[in-house]
């Protein structure tokens, strides 16, 4: 299976579940403003995931609908619509919505992160204190969530988000299987989508790497809704 180095950050678990420890405060406040309350609300959510990198662009646009599970891929590559059902393990080798189901996760990952540190279960985040951030970012508080070493499609891995003033993070950094010095990006272009605030940019300055969201928009409560910039 083909793997966008620094972007895949498919994890090992399952939104809707139960964390299995408590969380830090800062990452239940986090989960919070991130409109944790509302998303049973969310009808319908679209976006277009969009990479650029040395590796050559990358665009997937999806619609899914949270209530009922059922997710639709359209892709330039994609001589057709892939329409599927979401929800339970990871798909086995040789199912043929493997693929289009480990993309689908690994990208509304960057999309609703915070929101997993609520809703997954097997993972454990822990409150790290002052950490050095990259970019020149200085140090800033830190929070890790560390993934489980079995089931998921990438078991193990770890991400460090770094916050800024406002609670918000403004990088992080992904670790595969939890080790090594990691691949960082930032966390820009913070949006109100409703009631749920996203982060659509995130770069890495120093390998020119950009990854972002584009055609964003949900139905809450039967009303379509499009990002409005954080001020």
């Amino acid at each position: 299976m083909r793997r966008l180095s620094v972007l895949c950050l498919l994890t090992a678990t399952l939104s809707g579940a139960a964390t299995a420890a408590p969380l830090p405060e800062a990452a239940q406040a986090l989960a919070g403003r991130c409109g944790l309350a509302a998303w049973s609300q969310v009808d319908e959510i679209r976006y277009t995931f969009n990479v650029q990198s040395s590796r050559g662009e990358t665009h997937r646009s999806w619609v899914w609908e949270p209530r009922t599970g059922r997710v639709t891929l359209t892709s330039p590559d994609a001589t057709e619509e892939i329409t599927y059902n979401h929800g339970g393990p990871p798909m086995s080798e040789g199912d043929p919505l493997r693929e289009t189901d480990h993309r689908f996760i690994n990208d509304k990952y960057w999309l609703l992160f915070p929101l997993h540190l609520a809703w997954d279960s097997g993972v454990t985040v822990t409150d790290d204190g002052p950490q050095p951030a990259p970019f020149g970012l200085g140090t800033l508080p830190s929070l890790t969530a560390h993934y489980g070493g079995e089931g998921g499609y990438t078991p193990g891995d770890s991400y460090q988000l770094h916050l800024g003033e406002d609670g918000l993070p403004v990088a992080w950094t992904f670790r595969s299987g939890g080790e090594g010095e990691g691949r960082p990006m930032t966390w820009d272009g913070w949006s109100r989508l409703g009631p749920l605030l996203l982060s659509l940019d995130h770069t890495n300055p120093e390998s020119g790497t950009r990854l972002w969201f584009t055609d964003v928009s949900a139905t809450i409560g039967g009303e379509v809704v499009t990002p409005q910039p954080l001020e």
